[in-house]
């Protein structure tokens, strides 16, 4: 091991280690190329000369050399912040860390030893002092935000080093704990700028990961408009009738079928009606006649009730109007509006009517359809034009006649 005392050593290893973490902090975690990254290089000049003492014996370095380590990044950060400030140039920033490590290594080499005079160490420790006021004027002429972690660092240093210079051996260890505290408060400056910058890039990945994920959900959203439009337009087709606009025979069963399964209180009633001759008027005049009258009559429909009824084409000229919250006694009179506004219309046709009420006169969807047809049945049977309560009452034109059936 070096003839060097304990305290000395410590000095060794907290030079070694220090430096080892700032530099690979600065030159792993930090990507960006700027002031840290350049000084965190500086850090190489102290932990190659320390490891050279360290593992070369066949070198009797005398334990003053520890000193001009210190001396050594020191100088190299004063020039470091100098150029790059001034001239922020890479590559002389490299070139000057060459410099101080070359000319302590030969003075080892060649075994002379460093200058031991009283009066040359004095001469030293203010080279140091002016050294370290040079470097913090720079930096804050410069650089109006540089951390005061880093200044405190910087000016720490000088004075252990002005204190291991001029101290007595027996002191020296003042001098170390100094030193201590430098390397400590320069190694805590790099991680928190380190940190800082992370948390930095990490925002704006996040940001560019944001407006990525809004770019793709604006994509996304206008290519499923036409998918959205075209499942509309099936969804239409399942549950609307493209010729009358009224509801399919699938979704009027359905909904018919919803109000037997949840029934409200006042339950529903059915109509079903269909057109008088429809097949000869379909024969004589025509199938664009037919379909005519067809939109004509759903058209009549939809004015004789309210919006939340529902009216759906069963098949044919056959429609089913449903009427929630409405008992068979009130719908009958709907039925009769919608009769007479067909007769009025001047379309030289007419309608015949069946109505069924749920609960009153069917527990089921089929017996309700059953009922319902049953009266639009009897409504033809007894001349057309007419609307039947199969269960109750019939109406043929303006007259009422009583059913027992």
């Amino acid at each position: 091991m070096l003839p060097i005392s304990m305290t000395e050593q410590a000095a060794l290893l907290i030079t070694i280690c220090f430096s080892f973490l700032i530099l690979g902090f600065t030159q792993t975690l930090n990507k960006e190329r700027n002031f840290l990254k350049i000084i965190g290089l500086g850090f190489l000049v102290p932990l190659s000369l320390c490891l050279f003492l360290l593992f070369n014996k066949s070198i009797i370095v005398p334990a003053r050399m520890l000193l001009y380590i210190d001396f050594s990044l020191l100088g190299i950060i004063f020039l470091l912040v100098l150029f790059w400030y001034a001239k922020r140039s890479y590559v002389i920033s490299v070139m000057l860390i060459l410099i101080f490590p070359v000319t302590v290594i030969l003075a080892g080499w060649y075994g002379k030893a460093l200058p031991s005079l009283f009066l040359l160490y004095y001469i030293q420790a203010a080279i140091v002092g002016v050294l370290t006021i040079l470097t913090i004027l720079t930096l804050r002429k410069y650089n109006q935000k540089n951390d005061p972690r880093f200044i405190s660092g910087l000016l720490l240093l000088g004075i252990g080093q002005i204190m291991q210079l001029l101290l007595p051996q027996g002191m020296l260890f003042v001098g170390v704990a100094v030193k201590f505290l430098a390397y400590l408060l320069l190694t805590y400056y790099v991680i928190n700028n380190i940190q800082v910058s992370l948390m930095r890039r990490l925002a704006k990945a996040e940001s560019k990961l944001l407006d990525l994920d809004k770019t793709i959900n604006f994509e996304v959203k206008k290519k499923m408009i036409p998918i959205e439009q075209h499942n509309e337009h099936l969804q239409n087709m399942i549950m609307i009738d493209n010729l009358t606009n009224a509801y399919t025979k699938k979704f009027i069963l359905d909904t018919i079928e919803k109000g037997i399964e949840a029934p409200s209180k006042e339950g529903f009633t059915v109509i079903m009606f269909d057109i008088d001759n429809f097949k000869i008027l379909n024969d004589t005049q025509g199938h664009l006649a037919g379909d005519f009258i067809l939109k004509k009559i759903a058209t009549i429909a939809r004015s004789s009730i309210r919006n939340l009824d529902i009216l759906g084409r069963y098949g044919g000229d056959e429609f089913i109007v449903v009427l929630p919250g409405i008992n068979a006694t009130e719908a009958i009179f709907v039925a009769e509006r919608f009769r007479k506004k067909v007769k009025e219309a001047d379309l030289n046709i007419s309608v015949s009517i069946g109505v069924a009420s749920y609960p009153e006169d069917a527990k089921t969807i089929g017996e309700l359809i059953e009922i319902a047809d049953a009266g639009l049945y009897h409504s033809k049977k007894i001349g057309r034009n007419a609307v039947t309560h199969y269960t109750q009452t019939i109406f043929s034109g303006d007259s009422a006649l009583k059913n027992n059936q």
